[in-house]
């Protein structure tokens, strides 16, 4: 199977994972993570405090990083984006913090560039546009975390593959 494939395919093993832990904010910077599926339990414990304690045990069995890339959250009107402001009381945070407990519904790619779209048990919808074409200005768009494997959407909408590391 090739790379797209597969990444299309374990994409689609989404389907009725409970979203668990988001960190996103202040300390997080422009990044945002969120933490889908089974908790699987870290070999040593992440020490920093901000986080919750779930976070700093466990990691999710699926993972979204948004690296550099656009992204929107929309329910019946747009919750919050990359450009809302990242206080860790404000839109952004609150906004992402919406999303757990729902469960993901459906989740897609689209090329050429594997725009994201996950759709959640709330009537909301994740949309990562990915907006990054030059690797050294602007980085990678996004990394989507399977049970073994990583796919790195680069710029240019360069997929790539790698293994993942145990928890």
């Amino acid at each position: 199977m090739d790379t797209s494939a597969d990444f299309l395919n374990e994409l689609r093993k989404l389907q009725g994972s409970e979203c668990w832990g988001v960190v996103a904010g202040e300390g997080a910077g422009s990044h945002v993570t969120l933490d889908l599926g089974l908790k699987i339990e870290r070999a040593r414990p992440l020490r920093n405090p901000k986080l919750p304690e779930a976070l700093r045990h466990f990691k999710g069995e699926f993972g979204v990083f948004i690296r550099n890339c656009a992204w929107r959250l929309d329910a019946d009107k747009i919750v919050c984006s990359w450009k809302t402001p990242n206080d860790n009381e404000g839109a952004m945070v609150c906004g992402l913090q919406s999303l757990v407990g729902q469960r993901v519904v459906a989740a897609t790619a689209t090329l050429p560039a594997y725009d994201l779209v996950i759709e959640f048990s709330g009537a909301s919808k994740l949309h990562l546009f990915c907006d990054c074409f030059d690797s050294d200005r602007d980085g990678d768009n996004y990394s989507f975390h399977s049970a073994n494997q990583v796919f790195v959407v680069g710029a240019g909408g360069v997929l790539t593959l790698e293994s993942r590391r145990k928890p």
